[in-house]
């Protein structure tokens, strides 16, 4: 009998115990266990398992039969439909109930937020208006997926200034903003703040980058005690002259060694990278935890050159099944159109 690797925290059942036909499915919780809405996770989970499994698990007699399982189950990974989100800030204006209405309506399931679109410091964010913007977002069945601008206000902030008592300000304000995540109901924090990390002409550069790295460092408890990721992004060069490039960021990654300090991919920055998009989301495989899709002409995806067909094709083949959220920075077709039509497009073209 062949063996299969599960995850901790995946509960299976056998539907058949005839040896042709034995048949493993993600099955119902029982108490203490997973709960009817998370079958989509186990689902996705038990997949993983066969798609990855533990070495040696198929050399038994039987292999032939469990490669035939994983080659069916990779033709329905493809079919597993991705998971929507969209930056609040594209909704100028507008209130955060009426922000989440009509996302909800328009068919998203996440929504991810710029902490400075909410208040001028993170500390005027009382816990119950968390608990309120949390509450507002799950009644219409919309998710916080995380944060994203982290550093635009206050001023004063920057990860790698000469000046310790600055630095130590910036990585308390983000670990504050770790907490709001948590609050909030969200995994994930992804920093890019161009200007709070450019490096200034007259500093040693590797000094500049150490600094920076214990300021990223200094978060990793707190994230992980809050279930938050701190997602490192790079930026090209004409934004930033810190970590412009895919590689550079997991080069600092693994020089902070810490679980709850990884990275995102964002599409527009890694149109303005040497390497083609698809080769650079395989060498970020294992390392990058969210996604953010936008097209280089800083429009929504499908309003412009990008084609996602194959963006999609290698998500797929690294196995990411994670939020994909909308991030653009032009907004003239204002926000109802940008929204609507970027999901259409990804519906439609990823899946």
């Amino acid at each position: 009998m062949f063996e299969v690797h599960v995850p901790r925290g995946v509960q299976v059942r056998v539907l058949s115990r005839a040896p042709k036909k034995t048949i493993v499915s993600a099955g119902a919780a029982g108490p203490g266990g997973a709960s009817p809405g998370d079958r989509s996770d186990e689902q996705s989970a038990l997949r993983r398992a066969f798609l990855f499994p533990a070495p040696g698990k198929l050399a038994d007699n039987h292999g032939r039969r469990a490669r035939t399982a994983a080659v069916r189950l990779r033709r329905d990974a493809t079919e597993i439909p991705m998971r929507y989100a969209i930056c609040n800030e594209l909704f100028q204006g507008w209130d955060h109930r009426r922000v989440v209405d009509y996302v909800a309506a328009a068919g998203y399931t996440g929504l991810e937020l710029a902490p400075y679109t909410l208040a001028e410091h993170v500390d005027e964010i009382t816990p119950a208006r968390r608990r309120e913007l949390r509450t507002i977002a799950e009644d219409r069945g919309i998710a916080i997926t995380g944060l994203h601008w982290l550093l635009v206000k206050p001023p004063g902030l920057h990860i790698c200034h000469p000046d310790a008592a600055v630095r130590a300000r910036t990585a308390d304000y983000l670990r504050r903003l770790v907490d709001l995540c948590g609050d909030l109901g969200g995994a994930v924090m992804v920093f890019g703040s161009p200007n709070q990390r450019k490096i200034a002409a007259d500093l040693p550069r590797a000094d500049a980058v150490a600094w920076a790295r214990e300021v990223f460092a200094s978060c990793g408890p707190a994230a992980a005690a809050r279930g938050v990721t701190l997602c490192l992004e790079a930026l090209p060069e004409d934004l930033t002259n810190f970590l412009n490039t895919n590689a550079e960021v997991r080069d600092s990654v693994a020089a902070i060694g810490h679980p709850n300090i990884q990275m995102m991919i964002d599409v527009k920055s890694m149109c303005a990278e040497a390497i083609l998009v698809p080769d650079n989301i395989r060498a970020c495989a294992g390392v990058f935890r969210y996604v953010h899709a936008n097209d280089s002409n800083l429009k929504g995806p499908g309003f412009g050159a990008v084609d996602y067909a194959p963006i999609a094709a290698t998500l797929r083949e690294v196995g990411y099944d994670g939020w994909i959220s909308v991030e653009v920075f032009n907004y003239d077709e204002g926000p109802e159109f940008i929204a609507t039509k970027s999901l259409e497009y990804l519906r439609r073209v990823v899946g």
